[in-house]
């Protein structure tokens, strides 16, 4: 299993995400019609500069412009236009580094696409990722960094945080054997209630994927793989998964 998921990981970074580059993301970018539309209209520069600049103002700016907070910092956004998508922009607290020097934000979105790609290649079918797309604000610099984009994520009709939590102790046990299934492919993921949604039909919707797979050279991808998805890692976070959906323990074959 680890070596099948390893070589379709590598061929898929491989082949198209190594070199970050306007050719690579146009398949991910939002496409053009009404929603591109709605985008071009709410989103102004001055709300990247107050957000980006971490102005105090910055959630009053984006509340005046009809946008709702799903976090105080704003990185977190919906809008009564988009309803279909979650908006999350770029990070602004990353210590030495910032959202003019990192691209998670595009990574966010081509991750997405390798784990729907991969939970296709394993079959499974109550998994599932979010379609995420990039919107360019045609007013912010062209280089492919996060403060010049917004990821548009598929807006699930979500649980509440207390109900998911139930929910995810009564999963089928067919649901919680794929989720594992989907933990030991991809190695190390973010599991609590916020990442790990159940939908109406018992299944789970995984909306975290930050986590996967680099953009480097090939031999660095290998290294990667090596330590996210090292047995002792992957287990511990198969035991962490299993503890979250039944406080009593569910078996894990």
């Amino acid at each position: 299993m680890k070596k099948f998921v390893f070589i379709f990981l590598l061929s898929m970074v491989c082949s198209t995400h190594c070199a970050l580059n306007w050719k690579t993301i146009s398949g991910h970018l939002l496409p053009d019609g009404e929603t591109k539309d709605i985008a071009d209209v709410i989103f102004k520069k001055e709300l990247f500069d107050a957000y980006l600049k971490r102005h105090p103002k910055a959630p009053a700016v984006f509340r005046e412009a009809g946008f709702e907070l799903l976090k105080k910092d704003c990185r977190i956004i919906i809008h009564p236009r988009l309803p279909d998508f979650v908006l999350k922009l770029a990070r602004t607290k990353l210590g030495p580094q910032n959202p003019s020097k990192t691209c998670s934000v595009i990574e966010r979105v081509l991750r997405a696409d390798i784990m729907r790609g991969l939970i296709k290649e394993l079959g499974l079918t109550r998994v599932i990722i979010p379609k995420k797309y990039l919107y360019h604000p045609k007013f912010l610099k062209r280089e492919l960094l996060d403060s010049n984009f917004v990821c548009f994520a598929e807006k699930f009709d979500l649980l509440s945080f207390k109900e998911n939590r139930h929910a995810l102790w009564n999963l089928p046990k067919e649901t919680v054997q794929e989720m594992i299934t989907f933990i030991r492919a991809v190695g190390f993921l973010d599991i609590h209630a916020e990442n790990v949604c159940v939908m109406p039909d018992k299944s789970i919707a995984y909306i975290d994927t930050e986590e996967l797979t680099p953009w480097y050279e090939p031999q660095e991808c290998v290294d990667w793989f090596n330590e996210f998805i090292a047995p002792e890692k992957t287990q511990a976070c198969i035991d962490n998964f299993v503890r979250f959906v039944n406080p009593r323990s569910l078996p894990m074959d």
